[in-house]
């Protein structure tokens, strides 16, 4: 299957920042990744985690190569993908150990992936900077990106997509939903896992992000899969 040079996806992407720019009708759009009165799914130990080459078995690799179909973290976890159905972008799976990807993220070169906090966004809190993320797309091929941040922001309305954000790890930095669509989505080749950060009572008080950037020494493998598999 023909590869898309990366040239294209960027000049894209920038494409489309520019007329998001000069448009007066985008407003930011930061999913809530919550649900509400849901129980808190718990982690379990990490025992006989798969191999990439087993856990891609599992996955259902019939999709274009731009959807993501599993994402794996050696050793934390390893989650199948969904996709947002067409006119959702606060659509987040409600199924446990399931990501689901951000199709407005996508528009502007990155892949997003929203988890529950409470769901599988759990184990969010257990990835730091220096990790390996690997995506498996839905051709097969593994694609490698490094943990550069995670990044934590209060939501001043928390149940609300279009809420202000103030920067937990910034004293002082407020910013709007677009401003923060902008740092977090606009990066074309990055990928981005995002949940919601619960304080007391209120599940979805501020959102967590885990910035991750290509690994340009990884040239992308697909797997192959035997017959019967």
């Amino acid at each position: 299957m023909k590869k898309t040079h990366p040239t294209t996806h960027a000049l894209l992407a920038f494409l489309s920042l520019v007329c998001l720019l000069f448009s007066s009708s985008f407003s930011g759009f930061i999913p809530v990744t919550t649900v509400v009165n849901a129980p808190i799914s718990g982690i379990e130990p990490v025992s006989n985690f798969p191999t990439i080459t087993n856990f891609v078995h599992t996955l259902n690799l019939t999709s274009p190569e731009t959807v993501v179909t599993g994402v794996y973290i050696p050793n934390t976890f390893a989650y199948g993908v969904v996709q947002q159905p067409a006119g959702s972008p606060g659509f987040v799976s409600a199924e446990n150990d399931v990501l689901t990807q951000f199709g407005m993220a996508g528009s502007y070169g990155t892949t997003g992936l929203l988890a529950h906090n409470n769901l599988a966004g759990t184990s969010f809190s257990f990835v730091q900077p220096g990790q390996t993320i690997v995506a498996v797309q839905g051709d097969g091929t593994l694609e490698y990106y490094h943990v550069y941040a995670v990044e934590k922001y209060q939501a001043l309305s928390p149940n609300s997509p279009y809420s202000n954000f103030r920067s937990l790890d910034v004293p002082g930095q407020d910013l709007s939903a677009t401003e923060l669509f902008m740092h977090v989505y606009a990066q074309p080749g990055n990928l981005v896992l995002q949940t919601c950060i619960a304080n007391g009572d209120q599940q979805s008080w501020g959102r967590l992000f885990i910035l991750a950037e290509p690994i340009s020494e990884f040239v992308p493998q697909p797997v192959q899969i035997e017959p019967g598999c």
